[in-house]
């Protein structure tokens, strides 16, 4: 069995326009190529909330479908309010988006020139599609030893040429967490050489409390990092899109604004992001729901001879090598996947899947063993 090169590794490249993107939860287009509604397909390629939509968002959806005839709140001003009161933030630092991934490309625009950028890998496609439009941008790369996690080695990799470097915690597709001293030792060693540091924790709150690391409280310290985060995933609304930016970086802050469309986010998403915050204890089991059923997909997958990697979030990453395309032939039993070899840093062997209800996760596993047997 074969490994990505574990070894630390610089790789310096201008970036090309990719030909295609590939990302998890195309559920509608798979279900037509599968010739089935797409309620009958399982979609373990989106790492969304296995619980879905809670009672509170849908409420909220459905007794304001009136409020569309209006354009949305332009500032958000109430979610930015929810927003500050459940992390301890001022709202005046924080910026709303249709999801992470447009403040991710956002972001991006707000530079004039050229930028050279450092992306640990394997990581979120999106990080290095967002600098793809400018082919004078430049990345480097920090290969991610996949056993064991960013290590203090990448403080070598930092130097003051770079504009950006990216960190993602949990990791995807890995989920795996950085050690707290180095993520300080991160923190300070770009603020002090006046590098951006962007922290993508959009898959935060699926972490077990006593693994959890309030980035928050850095970023009320240090003006150069820029927290991103999805509420997409933990509120199960990938449909809307909702995400937001926090940074202490007034000025950066204000070129963002200059950037955006006049509306960045529709009323519904607003409303259930709201409705979200004000319900929080509807989320409070779910860390360890998605834990329980994480050891549990883990642990059969391990015991069918799968490699499977050390996760903190609501998905694992594993490596299939006696299954040959194993994305098609779990097709056949109505289950996505997704495949990661499109990945930097990952082999067409790599797969990701969610952790998804227990039900789901069942079927998923007496599919899985049912190939097995077929290949012996």
């Amino acid at each position: 069995m074969k490994y990505p090169d574990s070894m630390t590794s610089i790789f310096r490249m201008s970036i090309e326009r990719q030909a295609y993107k590939m990302h998890g939860g195309d559920i509608y287009n798979v279900s037509k190529e599968l010739n089935k509604d797409y309620k009958e397909v399982y979609d373990f390629s989106a790492n969304i909330n296995p619980l879905g939509l809670s009672k509170a968002i849908k409420d909220s959806i459905t007794e304001n479908v009136e409020k569309l005839i209006h354009y949305p709140d332009r500032y958000a001003h109430k979610l930015k309010e929810l927003v500050a009161k459940k992390y301890h933030i001022a709202k005046d630092n924080i910026a709303v988006g249709n999801g992470a991934e447009e403040l991710m490309y956002r972001l991006i625009h707000t530079y004039r020139k050229g930028l050279r950028a450092l992306i640990p890998i394997p990581t979120f496609m999106a990080y290095e599609e967002s600098l793809s439009y400018n082919k004078e941008n430049i990345i480097e790369n920090y290969n991610i030893d996949l056993d064991k996690g960013i290590d203090k080695d990448i403080l070598d990799c930092i130097h003051k040429e770079l504009d950006l470097m990216y960190l993602c915690l949990p990791n995807n597709p890995i989920g795996s967490l950085i050690d707290e001293n180095v993520l300080l030792e991160i923190i300070k060693k770009t603020f002090e050489l006046k590098v951006r540091l962007v922290i993508d924790i959009s898959f935060m709150d699926f972490v077990e409390q006593n693994k959890k690391i309030d980035v928050y409280s850095y970023a009320k310290q240090f003006e150069n990092i820029i927290l991103i985060n999805s509420f997409t995933k933990v509120y199960a609304i990938p449909g809307l899109r909702l995400g937001i930016l926090y940074t202490e970086d007034k000025e950066l802050l204000k070129e963002l604004a200059l950037v955006a469309p006049t509306w960045v986010a529709n009323t519904l998403a607003l409303l259930a992001g709201e409705a979200a915050l004000e319900h929080e204890k509807d989320y409070e089991s779910l860390p360890d729901y998605v834990s329980k059923e994480r050891i549990y997909l883990s642990r059969e997958l391990q015991g069918l001879g799968f490699k499977v990697y050390k996760s903190y979030a609501n998905y694992l990453l594993f490596y299939c090598d006696n299954i040959k395309d194993l994305y098609s032939k779990l097709l056949t039993k109505n289950i996505i996947i997704r495949k990661c070899e499109t990945i930097k840093g990952l082999l067409e062997n790599h797969y990701r899947i969610a952790v998804r209800t227990h039900e789901e996760n069942e079927y998923f596993i007496k599919s899985l063993k049912e190939l097995v047997k077929e290949i012996k």
